[in-house]
Order: C-alpha cells, then sequence, then structure tokens
C-alpha cells in the first residue's frame, strides 16, 4: 500500500509543503495530479504546475464565496464539483505517483464530502502512489491511515497586522 502524508495546522505552508513534493517527483519525472477543493482564483501554484506535461491541474471551479456563506442552492452545487472531484481523484491514484487532495479537509469540514466516503481511499491505495492531504483540522481517523503527519502551527503572521494576501506568497 502506498504512503500517506497530511499536512494540516492552523499555520500557512500547507499547500507549500505538498507543491515542494510535487516539484521533487516532477524532477524524477514522475507522474503527478494535484486536486484542489476549495481553491477560488488563480493562484501561483496551479498556473506554474499546469504547464508541465506530466502534472494534471483539476481545479474545482472557482468558489465565489466560503462555504458559511453559501445559500442551500449554492452548497448543493458545491457538493455536487467536490463529489465529481473526489471521482477524479479516486481514478488519479490507480495510475500516478504522486496525487494530492489540496483542502480535502476543508471540504470534509464543510460538509461538502463525507469522511467515511473518503477513508475508502485509504484501502485501496497503490503500492506506488503516495497521497498527500491538506488543509486545517485533519479528522483523527485520517492522521491514523497516515504515515506522515505534519501540524504548521501559526505564531506570527503579517494578517495580524492588516497586511493582506500577497500574489506570489499567500496564493
Amino acid at each position: 500500500m502506498g504512503l500517506i502524508h497530511i499536512y494540516t495546522g492552523n499555520g500557512k505552508g500547507k499547500t507549500t509543503a505538498a507543491c515542494g513534493l510535487i516539484c521533487r517527483q516532477l524532477g524524477y519525472g514522475k507522474q503527478v495530479v494535484l486536486i484542489q477543493f476549495l481553491k477560488g482564483g488563480i493562484s501561483g501554484e496551479s498556473l506554474f504546475l499546469s504547464q508541465p506535461e506530466n502534472c494534471m491541474v483539476v481545479r474545482q471551479a472557482e468558489a465565489k464565496k466560503f462555504v458559511f456563506q453559501m445559500d442551500e442552492a449554492e452548497k448543493q452545487q458545491e457538493i455536487e464539483k467536490c463529489h465529481a472531484l473526489w471521482s477524479q481523484a479516486c481514478t488519479a491514484v490507480k495510475n500516478a505517483d504522486l496525487v494530492v487532495l489540496d483542502e480535502l479537509f476543508g471540504a470534509l469540514s464543510s460538509g461538502l464530502l463525507e469522511l467515511a466516503e473518503t477513508l475508502q481511499l485509504a484501502e485501496l491505495l497503490p503500492e506506488r502512489c503516495e497521497l498527500v492531504l491538506t488543509g486545517r483540522d485533519a479528522p483523527e481517523e485520517w492522521i491514523r491511515h497516515a504515515d506522515y503527519v505534519t501540524e504548521m502551527q501559526e505564531v506570527k503572521h503579517p494578517m495580524q497586522r492588516g497586511i493582506l494576501a500577497r500574489q506570489g506568497i499567500e496564493y
């Protein structure tokens, strides 16, 4: 069975760490799939990673709101998008060397995906595939399945001084 990596916590750097593994894998000519849940707008990593032939970036349609701001119809659309992405993730692990499910834990904590459904992937993960999961509040059930767990802890952040997210640094 392949190994599972988790980057969680309230600090910055979860997606950045996952992208570091993506770069390492691409450097060795490996097949990589990045699936981003709950990400809206353009990000530096998606712009860069969509260029190499051997990395497929699958993005959720750009979310215009946080889940807690959505009405029921909008939330239902997000649920459908997340399930479509989840289906792609289940297919991706069969062929890729590395699959990154960015913000999976956000989709779980927002009720867009069911924990039990996602945990089935841990049992089906082929030996050749490394699975990376990111997001705040990693469920204990996923932590038990993981081989690597790293918690990013915020100690200090420019946002505390009113400095907004900056292109190339936070996105």
